[in-house]
């Protein structure tokens, strides 16, 4: 009889912590967020606007429209860039470039985003293409959000084969 009433309890003990588990587990990705949080995936800890601004000139001084400009964190290994934009200078070469960047791990914003990498490319075939990287300046907006500004003013010159 003994033997019985337990194999019962065990029975009935492992359903309702089947249930309990289940609950958990449903209730656990009903969150503020709109997106479910993935084991074993890192989670974003703060949020970066990165603003990117400058000129494209060429060598003489006079400004190259149509250049494609993108920026991104030096430092992959702690951040996940969304929504980067792949913008193009003006007709005064100017341009403006922004993208909202998670940083995912314990490191300090201030400590790893440092450096924004800055690629301007001529899709015409006139011009070099250029990279370089810029200091960036960062502004807290909030505990877990940050502004990140930058300036990267380009010189193209001709390929050899325009040069002449």
């Amino acid at each position: 009889m003994t033997k019985k009433l337990n194999n019962y309890l065990l029975s009935k003990l492992t359903r309702v912590l089947g249930c309990l588990l289940a609950l958990m587990g449903v209730t656990g990705c009903d969150s503020e967020k709109s997106e479910a949080v993935m084991y074993g995936t890192p989670s974003p800890t703060a949020e970066i606007l990165s603003e990117t601004t400058g000129l494209v000139l060429n060598t003489e001084g006079e400004p190259v429209p149509n250049v494609q400009v993108v920026s991104f964190p030096t430092d992959v290994n702690y951040y996940n860039v969304r929504g980067v934009e792949n913008v193009a200078s003006d007709g005064n070469g100017k341009y403006f470039s922004n993208s909202r960047i998670e940083k995912i791990g314990n490191s300090s914003v201030s400590e790893t985003f440092k450096q924004l990498q800055v690629i301007a490319s001529d899709k015409s075939g006139v011009y070099e293409n250029d990279t370089m990287y810029v200091d960036v300046k960062l502004d807290s907006l909030a505990t877990d959000k940050f502004k990140a500004t930058a300036t990267a003013n380009f010189t193209l010159h001709k390929k050899a084969s325009e040069a002449k």
